[in-house]
C-alpha cells in the first residue's frame, strides 16, 4: 500500500489538496501502473495533456496489441490506423510485447481445401489511398522469400499477408506472439522473417532480425461454431483433415533462440522415416541443416495434434530442459494403432526434467464411412494402440500426471497384474485418470470394475469380495474388504489430488462409478487418506451437455 494518496489531474487542475499530486509529477513506475489501469478511453485524452505524460501514455498502450476479427461485430479492429501510427512512430513498435491476432466464426478461413492467400474481412478497415506509399515502401523492407506471392496487388485493398508481416516486422522486441493457425495458412512473410532471425548471417536482408526476444509463441485454433460435443468432434475432424498446415514455420519455431513456451494447436505428423541422411548426415526433416537445441523451452503444448509418438521423439530430443508436456493427440483411424512403446521413448528424452505431463489420445473416423468424424463407436476399433506406455517410476520429478489406464496399462485389462503402485511416479502430488481409448478394445476391455478394483487396491487396499457383473446397476453394494496397506503411501507419499474425469466418454456408460454409492463411496476412501477427489462425468441430451461432479446429480 502506498502511504500516500495520489489523485490524478492534468497540468492545468488546481492542486489545492496537501496529500494530492499532479500525475506529471509522479515517477515513472507509478506513472505506468495507473495508465496500465485506466480505461482505454481515457488514455487518448490523457496523452494530450503534455508531452511528457503523452510518451509515457503512447509506451505503456503499445505494450499489447490485440486484434480479433469476429463475423458477429459489424464493426473491425482498426488496423490500419495502428499501421499507420508505427509506421509515422516506428519507436512505437518497439514498445510493444505482446501480440494477439485471431478471426472468429470465419468459416471461409476453415473451408476444407483451401487454398487462396486470405484477405481482410469485409468490414475491416481498407489502407487509405494517402497511406499507400507510406506502406508499400514498409512492405519492400520486410523480407518474403516468395517474391512473386508476396508481391499482391490485393496488398492496398487489405491483404492480411501484408498486414500481419509488416505489423510484426516493426515489433523487434516483441516476447509474446498469439495468432490463430487459419492466420498462418500460405503466409510467406512471417516464415522468412523467421528464416532471417535464425541465419540472418547467411539471408538477403542484412543484419536485421525478428523475434530474439520471443518466449512464448501460441498458434491457436478458434471455432465457436459447435454446441455439442459430438458437433465439436465432426468440426474438428473435418479440420484436422484438410488444413493445410504451415509445416515448415512450426518447425522453425524450435529454434528460436529465447523460447519458452510453444503452444501450438493441429501440430503435424512429420515424416521421419528418413531420419538422416546417411551421406550427409543432414537432418531431412528439421528446415536447417542440423537439428535445433531448444535449452530454453521448457513448456510444449500440442494440442488436437495429428503428429503420432515418432513426431513426438523428434521434437523431445531437442528440448533437453521441458518441465511441461500436454500432449493431445488426434488422429483418424487409419493412423491407428499408436505405438505407446514409441511414446515411452519419446518421455525417456525428457525424464529427468518433466514436472508436468499430460497424454491425450483421441481417434476419429474416416470422414467417407459414414460417421462424418464423430468419436468411433466402441466395435468399430479393435487396436487403438499397442504395448503400453510402461513405468513412469524413474521420472522423480513429475508431480502432475493426466492420462488413461489404457495408455498406462494397454486395452488389455487384466487387473490382476496391473497396478498403479508399479507405474506412477514417486513424487506425484495430482493425478488425473481421464477416459481416452475407453472401450476401443473388443478383447479384455477396460470396463468400471475393473477400474474401481485398481483404485480400490491402490487408495484403500482394498479388493473385491465376491464376483460381480462388470457392467451393471444393482442397487446391491459392493462388499470391498481391506487386507493390505494402501499402495499410494509407499508408491506416491506426496500424493494430494485425485481426479476421475469420464467427461468425454462417460455419458455413454451405464456401469459403477456413475452410481451415487460407489462414487461417494470412492470419494470417501480418498479423502479419509488426506486425497482430494472428484468425478467428472457428462450428462448428455440431444440439444445440451453438462459437466458434472459427483454430488451434483
Amino acid at each position: 500500500m502506498l502511504a500516500t494518496t495520489y489523485q490524478i489531474l492534468t497540468p492545468s487542475a488546481p492542486t489545492s489538496f496537501p496529500n494530492m499530486a499532479p500525475l506529471e509529477d509522479l515517477p515513472v513506475e507509478l506513472m505506468e501502473a495507473i495508465i496500465l489501469d485506466t480505461p482505454l478511453r481515457d488514455l487518448s485524452s490523457l496523452s494530450k495533456t503534455c508531452k511528457r505524460i503523452r510518451a509515457i501514455v503512447l509506451r505503456t498502450m503499445f505494450r499489447k496489441i490485440d486484434f480479433r476479427w469476429n463475423s458477429s461485430n459489424p464493426r473491425g479492429p482498426p488496423i490500419t490506423a495502428l499501421l499507420r501510427s508505427i509506421l509515422e512512430k516506428p519507436d512505437l513498435g518497439k514498445n510493444v510485447k505482446e501480440v494477439v491476432l485471431q478471426a472468429v466464426n470465419y468459416r471461409g478461413f476453415q473451408a476444407p481445401g483451401f487454398d487462396g492467400d486470405i484477405l481482410l474481412p469485409p468490414h475491416t478497415h481498407r489502407i487509405p489511398a494517402s497511406d499507400w506509399e507510406m506502406f508499400e515502401k514498409a512492405l519492400e523492407e520486410c523480407p518474403c522469400e516468395e517474391k512473386g506471392k508476396c508481391d499482391d496487388p490485393t496488398t492496398r485493398e487489405g491483404n492480411l499477408n501484408a498486414g500481419i508481416g509488416v505489423l510484426v516486422s516493426y515489433c523487434t522486441r516483441v516476447e509474446s506472439l498469439r495468432i490463430d493457425i487459419e492466420l498462418l495458412m500460405h503466409n510467406y512473410r512471417l516464415p522468412a522473417m523467421l528464416r532471417s532471425t535464425l541465419y540472418r548471417s547467411l539471408g538477403p536482408w542484412g543484419k536485421q532480425s525478428w523475434f530474439e526476444k520471443l518466449s512464448q509463441v501460441a498458434i491457436t485454433h478458434t471455432d465457436a461454431h459447435h454446441r455439442a460435443p459430438q458437433e465439436h468432434g465432426r468440426n474438428e475432424a473435418k479440420y484436422a483433415e484438410n488444413l493445410p498446415v504451415p509445416t515448415q514455420t512450426l518447425l522453425y519455431l524450435f529454434y528460436l533462440p529465447s523460447v519458452r513456451t510453444l503452444d501450438i494447436s493441429f501440430f503435424p505428423n512429420v515424416s521421419v522415416s528418413e531420419g538422416i541422411q546417411k551421406d550427409t548426415l543432414r537432418h531431412t526433416v528439421w528446415p536447417f541443416p542440423q537439428a535445433p537445441l531448444a535449452l530454453n523451452l521448457t513448456t510444449l503444448r500440442l494440442r488436437r495434434s495429428p503428429a503420432l509418438p515418432e513426431t513426438l521423439k523428434l521434437l523431445l530430443a531437442t528440448t533437453p530442459n521441458l518441465t511441461t508436456l500436454d500432449y493431445d493427440m488426434f488422429i483418424p483411424v487409419d493412423q491407428a494403432p499408436v505405438c505407446l512403446a514409441t511414446l515411452g521413448q519419446a518421455l525417456d528424452h525428457v525424464r529427468r526434467t518433466l514436472k508436468a505431463l499430460v497424454i491425450r489420445i483421441e481417434i476419429f473416423s474416416d470422414l467417407d464411412n459414414g460417421f462424418n468424424g464423430t468419436l468411433l463407436p466402441d466395435d468399430q476399433l479393435s487396436a487403438a494402440c499397442v504395448n503400453a506406455l510402461g513405468s513412469l517410476r524413474d521420472f522423480h520429478g513429475l508431480a502432475s500426471l493426466e492420462t488413461s489406464v489404457a495408455v498406462l496399462f494397454g486395452q488389455a485389462a487384466e487387473t490382476r497384474v496391473h497396478a498403479l503402485a508399479h507405474v506412477l511416479p514417486p513424487n506425484l502430488g495430482r493425478l488425473v485418470l481421464n477416459d481416452d481409448l475407453w472401450g476401443a478394445s473388443l478383447t479384455n476391455p477396460w470396463t468400471e470394475l475393473m477400474l474401481l478394483r485398481l483404485l480400490r487396491q491402490f487408495f484403500a487396499g482394498q479388493t473385491l469380495e465376491g464376483e460381480r457383473p462388470d457392467h451393471t446397476r444393482k442397487e446391491a453394494a459392493l462388499n470391498w474388504v481391506a487386507n493390505r496397506a494402501p499402495e499410494w503411501r509407499r508408491a506416491t507419499p506426496r500424493l494430494s489430488e485425485f481426479v476421475l474425469d469420464f467427461v468425454k466418454r462417460g455419458w455413454i456408460e451405464s456401469g459403477y462409478i456413475h452410481r451415487p454409492d460407489e462414487g461417494q463411496s470412492l470419494k470417501r476412501v480418498c479423502e479419509q487418506q488426506g486425497i482430494s477427489c472428484e468425478i467428472e462425468y457428462t450428462m448428455y441430451d440431444p440439444d445440451e451437455f453438462v459437466i458434472c461432479s459427483m454430488g451434483e446429480i
